[in-house]
């Protein structure tokens, strides 16, 4: 709203480019697990859309998003580079919000698992894993604040 309020033709503007090094840590390609909540997918979405995305085993994907409509990525994820991928999409109007125990239950202690969506579910999700044995060194945050 803000946006359309005020921007005009001819006026400067800011732009704030994303920028991290989420996937440039450490991390184990064997045994993956993506979260996200929401716009936390675009980080996401650069390394999926790569060929480096070929070097991950049997990577595993969990995606919530409030509705079917607003899941916008759906052409995205027709192109993934990676064919072994497992993509599983949680509706919030139909299925309710992600759940980290089932996700965590599908998965366990080993993976790697990263976490981008919005501060409190990021927040939640890194507790409940750390409380059942994850190690903080595998878990990666893209946190936006």
């Amino acid at each position: 709203m803000m946006m359309e309020n005020q921007l005009r033709v001819g006026s400067e503007i800011w732009l704030k480019l994303p920028y991290g090094d989420l996937f440039m840590r450490e991390h184990n390609k064997r045994n993956t697990v993506f979260i996200a909540g929401g716009t936390g997918i675009t980080p996401f979405l650069s390394l999926f859309t790569h060929s480096s995305f070929h070097n991950y085993e049997t990577p595993r994907i969990y995606l919530g998003f409030r509705s079917v409509e607003l899941n916008i990525y759906q052409a995205e994820f027709k192109h993934l580079c990676n064919e072994s991928a497992f993509v599983k999409n949680v509706y919030e109007n139909l299925a309710g919000r992600l759940n980290i125990q089932q996700i965590y239950s599908e998965n366990g202690t080993v993976p790697d698992y990263f976490i981008s969506g919005p501060p409190e579910m990021i927040k939640t999700f890194k507790n409940y894993l750390i409380e059942k044995g994850v190690p903080t060194s595998q878990i990666k945050t893209d946190d936006w604040e």
